[in-house]
């Protein structure tokens, strides 16, 4: 068997809190928002297309994660989500692991928020 993790976006399914934008070098744009909603869309399509090779196909949808970020936009994002935090790196690498492993079998063209509850509010 195959697995397959497409990488979406917290915003795949919720839209940003512009304001937490404001006054950084970075925005969110739309572009970003409608395209990381498509990669869950080519998840189901291949998900069915490739379910009589035995192959799994999931889209993880990870929240804010830690890269750098300022003082103030990492207060700002943290605000916005229930663990009060943004992700460390190796969180999101755990979940890909997992639907990597034998115990994620039966998953097949799910989306899976790691957002530290973000989409949960």
């Amino acid at each position: 068997p195959a697995t397959l993790i497409n990488v979406a976006s917290m915003y795949a399914l919720n839209g940003p809190h512009h304001q937490i934008y404001e006054d950084m070098p970075f925005k969110s744009f739309s572009a970003y928002s409608a395209s990381k909603a498509g990669i869950h869309g080519l998840t189901l399509w291949l998900a069915g297309y490739w379910a009589k090779r035995e192959c799994t196909v999931n889209t993880i949808a990870p929240g804010a994660v830690f890269n750098g970020h300022s003082d103030e936009f990492q207060r700002r994002v943290s605000e916005l989500i229930m663990a009060g935090r943004m992700a460390q790196p190796d969180e999101i690498a755990d979940v890909m692991l997992f639907l990597c492993s034998p115990q994620a079998g039966y998953m097949t063209g799910q989306l899976v928020n790691v957002d530290g509850g973000f989409s949960g509010w």
